[in-house]
């Protein structure tokens, strides 16, 4: 193996957000997140400089896999987890400068801690305090959301946080009109949410979900359903060591029944051009601008690395468009940042970044010669 002087470790943990749920550094991912890691946990292949160590299930097949993505070439290392202590071992001191994952969680630093990744290089207990209290959907409601309120006046309602059942029954009586969006504090992409119609009674299965995740989580978030959303979309950032909030682009994405199916991999000209029927340049700039202003002194030490921001685009009940800045607060990477990752300026089409299930999981880049055209991301 050929190692760069200066070398970071990446990981792709997509347990991630259910491993904040359960806060516990022994914790066995589901099934399917331990399929989805083994399939494509190269996916760091796509931000990763040359030189670096991309830790998988199996080396070999994760290089296979890469060879048959279309446009994608890396010169990192694979280095399959049961290989990692001893690869590491070897290393000179100060060689491995940053361990970045997909998102910082305790399951995860036991697992990098056992495999004998510095610990200098893990956050601290108080750190990872933090992020998992920044990642609850109760901290967006509390200390992000109420202060983007205004951007939209009159658009946007801040979530409730319900700590009891007595409590989201009233919610949802008060809104039987829109019905209710409910979600856990903590849930991985497209789980932990359900919708609610108020002039329907709550079902056996429905209550006692309601129930488990008061009891587990603490509490339940609600929100009135946006019956006048017409597309969502997101913004992805990261937040600096210096403590400023960098802005890096727009995610146009794509899911089939709440979960992720696809992103548009194209120019921000381009994307910025499919969203102008809603939002001009400019108005699109301007969320950006306030959303990383209004983070910047909440993050300012307590978190680095990259997160998302996912919005909507809502109907003003004429024949104009305002923008919801912030539906959701995702503290780690997004696929939004992947497919920012696999945008090159010197390829002219656009394509679709995807994910798909038979059997195992396949990412494909597709050109819009073969089906991007066809599909509902490029109907902006």
């Amino acid at each position: 193996m050929l190692f760069a002087i200066e070398m970071k470790l990446h990981i792709f943990n997509p347990d991630h957000d259910i491993a904040l749920a359960a806060n516990l550094a022994n914790f066995t991912p589901p099934h399917a997140a331990r399929r989805l890691y083994s399939d494509i946990g190269f996916l760091p292949v796509f931000w990763a400089s040359d030189g670096d160590i991309v830790v998988v299930d199996d080396a070999e097949a994760a290089r296979e896999r890469v060879r048959h993505i279309k446009g994608l070439s890396t010169k990192v290392e694979f280095v399959a987890a049961s290989e990692l202590a001893r690869c590491l071992a070897a290393l000179p001191d100060g060689q491995l400068t940053a361990v970045e994952p997909w998102g910082w969680d305790a399951a995860l630093c036991n697992r990098l801690h056992r495999w004998g990744v510095p610990d200098q290089l893990l956050p601290t207990a108080e750190h990872l305090a933090d992020i998992r209290n920044m990642s609850s959907r109760a901290w967006a409601a509390s200390c992000l959301q109420p202060m983007l309120e205004e951007f939209e006046s009159g658009m946007l309602a801040v979530p409730v946080i319900a700590r009891s059942a007595q409590q989201v029954d009233e919610f949802i009586a008060s809104h039987e009109h829109v019905g209710t969006v409910l979600k856990s504090p903590w849930s991985s992409s497209g789980r932990g949410v359900r919708y609610i119609s108020g002039r329907d009674a709550l079902t056996v299965q429905q209550q006692g979900w309601i129930d488990r995740v008061i009891a587990s989580q603490g509490c339940i978030m609600l929100e009135s359903y946006y019956i006048n959303k017409v597309k969502d979309f997101a913004m992805e950032f990261r937040s600096c060591a210096d403590g400023t909030i960098a802005y890096l682009g727009l995610s146009l994405f794509h899911t089939v029944n709440g979960a992720y199916s696809g992103s548009v991999v194209a120019s921000e000209t381009e994307k910025v051009s499919m969203l102008q029927h809603y939002a001009s340049a400019e108005k699109l700039a301007a969320v950006a601008s306030e959303v990383a202003t209004v983070l910047q002194p909440l993050m300012a030490g307590h978190y680095v690395g990259p997160f998302g921001v996912d919005m909507m685009v809502l109907s003003d009940g004429g024949n104009g468009f305002k923008i919801h800045p912030c539906v959701e607060l995702n503290l780690r990477r997004t696929m939004g940042h992947v497919a920012l990752s696999a945008w090159h300026s010197d390829i002219l089409q656009q394509r679709l970044l995807s994910i798909t299930y038979s059997g195992s999981y396949h990412l494909r880049l597709h050109t819009t010669t073969e089906n991007l055209i066809n599909t509902s991301l490029a109907r902006f």
